[in-house]
């Protein structure tokens, strides 16, 4: 917060993010963040998963750590819901493997349901040999349809990028 008393939204994200992250992983990790700098094989091939084109250079990969070992990745990502966007973290392990999900704001007055611990769950240990789709292995959430959908795409999105940079990013935290 400014002297102002003005929020930084970026500052803000990042507080939330740090949160989430020490409460799934413990709070004895330490947070970095880490620019990852996209090359143009991994910027294509993130496009193609992203249904859409993006303009992407970089990413914000946060790392939890502790004695300097590395205990998860997160990447934050935005979804559509019914209304609004909502701000999710992924976190998994180097190889891709989700620990968890969390959501970080959400801003619509339906389908807040996706918060759900039992909903969240649903996601634990899946990687990028799993389908990760409603009626799959992902139930959704009456009254959270869109919600629910949603924020599985945007997970199954995360899982592809984890996928797309794993080889790098082992080099990357191997050479940290």
């Amino acid at each position: 917060m400014s002297t102002w008393g003005i929020i930084f939204p970026q500052a803000d994200l990042f507080q939330k993010t740090e949160a989430s992250l020490k409460n799934i992983l413990g709070d004895s990790v330490n947070i970095e963040t880490l620019i990852y700098i996209c090359n143009e094989e991994e910027k294509t091939n993130i496009n193609k998963i992203s249904r859409k084109t993006v303009k992407i250079d970089s990413l914000n990969i946060y790392l939890a750590k502790h004695d300097n070992h590395v205990l998860g990745c997160a990447i934050v990502d935005e979804v559509k819901g019914r209304n609004q966007y909502f701000t999710f973290l992924v976190v998994s392990d180097i190889e891709g493997n989700i620990i968890d999900v969390d959501i970080l704001i959400y801003r619509s007055s339906h389908g807040h349901e996706v918060q759900n611990e039992n909903f969240r769950k649903q996601f634990r240990g899946k990687n990028i040999s799993d389908k990760i789709q409603i009626g799959k292995d992902i139930h959704s959430i009456s009254g959270a349809t869109i919600s629910s959908r949603s924020l599985t795409n945007g997970v199954n999105k995360i899982v592809n990028i984890f996928e797309i940079i794993k080889n790098r990013l082992h080099q990357l935290i191997k050479n940290k």
